[in-house]
Order: C-alpha cells, then structure tokens, then sequence
C-alpha cells in the first residue's frame, strides 16, 4: 500500500523487512500491523509502506484467509484449515529462536 494512504489511515511504522522486487533489486520496506474489515470480522494483517505511486495491492498474508466473491466483486471470509504439525519439545524450543535457524518437522 502507498505510505501516503496507510498515513492518512493513522497506520504508523512498526518494523522493517527486506523485499525482492520483480526487477531483481532488494528493497527495505517498513511494516505495521493493523486492523482490517471484512465482512464484521476485523483480522490483523501486515501492511507494506510502499513507495509513493506503486500500486496498492492485497498481499498472500491477507488474502489467505479471505475468499472472491466474482459475482458481487468483493473478498468475504473464508474457511481456514486447521492442520496440525508433531513436533518434540526440542524442536519447539527452537522453532522460536529466530531467522536463520531451520529445523525439521515430522508430521504425526
């Protein structure tokens, strides 16, 4: 989303993230949580300050829990799946240690 739009919503800067952007070039963006309005329901989702005039787009975050309605042209809830992943005490201590430490997961 423009930084210009998430601003006049009140949104402030939260955090920084690095992107690759279709040009191959690396970017570091600032984020924020807020609040969106879908249907009654208020999820959190990231936002992206954009540059001024890039596009505003809807990112996978947001739209993995929101479905297209391509009659009425709008997102609407969704069902989500609960999935569930075993994992030993050990592997779940770590899993909270931050970027760049991987572990493996086996499914029960």
């Amino acid at each position: 989303m423009p930084k210009d739009v998430l601003e006049r919503l009140g949104i402030v800067p939260q955090f920084r993230r690095h992107f690759r952007v279709a040009d191959g070039r690396v970017v570091e963006l600032d984020m924020a949580w807020a609040v969106v309005r879908v249907e009654g329901e208020m999820p959190y989702t990231p936002c992206v300050f954009g540059e001024l005039g890039m596009d505003a787009l809807i990112g996978a975050f947001t739209l993995g829990g929101l479905g297209i309605d391509p009659i009425n042209q709008r997102l609407v809830p969704s069902e989500l799946l609960l999935i569930g992943v075993g994992m030993t005490l050990e592997q779940k201590f770590c899993w909270g240690l931050g970027n760049g430490f991987h572990v493996r997961i086996k499914s029960v």
